[in-house]
């Protein structure tokens, strides 16, 4: 099956033109096979360079109101494509070149390095296992994580931790129930 009809990249975006525009060029300029792109918008004003950007990469573009709470933003970023895998890339990260998923670097502000994680075995593990994995490799997190679409759905979609989604929680019970696979 081709990419596209396999992951859907979604981007939650908040009034930050210029950090969407570099996790954009980190997928459209710095890969070679892209998938389906949609750009979750949920600024408080229409932003011109946001039409700009969608002009210049053509990926797909969802208007919100602006009044979504951040986890209600990644609910409804993962409850729109219809491929059964996605990945959540937030506005301010981006990919290596023709490296979708695998890891995850810390760069600071000035673009220094601060740390990187990599997993350490290529497995899939499930039930108690699945979560003392993940338990032991907790920086197994967004944007390093490639979501089941269905399972998601499943598991109840994102829980709120005061204001914020807790990925960590969903994964957790992912783990558990459907397993967690390290590439």
């Amino acid at each position: 099956a081709m990419i596209s009809e396999l992951l859907t990249i979604v981007i939650p975006t908040r009034n930050r033109p210029d950090f969407l525009e570099l996790c954009l060029r980190s997928v459209f300029d710095c890969q070679e096979a892209v998938p389906n792109v949609i750009v979750s918008d949920n600024s408080t004003s229409d932003l011109g360079a946001v039409q700009t950007l969608r002009k210049r990469y053509g990926f797909s573009y969802i208007r919100q109101s602006g009044k979504l709470s951040m986890t209600d933003h990644h609910n409804a970023c993962l409850n729109v494509p219809q491929t059964p895998w996605a990945l959540l890339l937030h506005d301010d990260d981006e990919l290596y070149p023709n490296v979708l998923i695998g890891g995850t670097e810390y760069i600071d502000a000035q673009g220094v390095s601060d740390g990187a994680w990599i997993p350490e075995t290529n497995t899939t593990v499930k039930g108690e296992e699945g979560v003392l994995r993940l338990g032991l490799d907790f920086q197994a997190y967004p944007p390093s994580c490639i979501w089941n679409l269905e399972a998601f759905r499943q598991a109840g979609e994102f829980p709120d931790a005061n204001g914020a989604s807790a990925d960590y929680t969903l994964a957790l019970r992912l783990a558990y129930s459907h397993g967690v696979t390290f590439l």
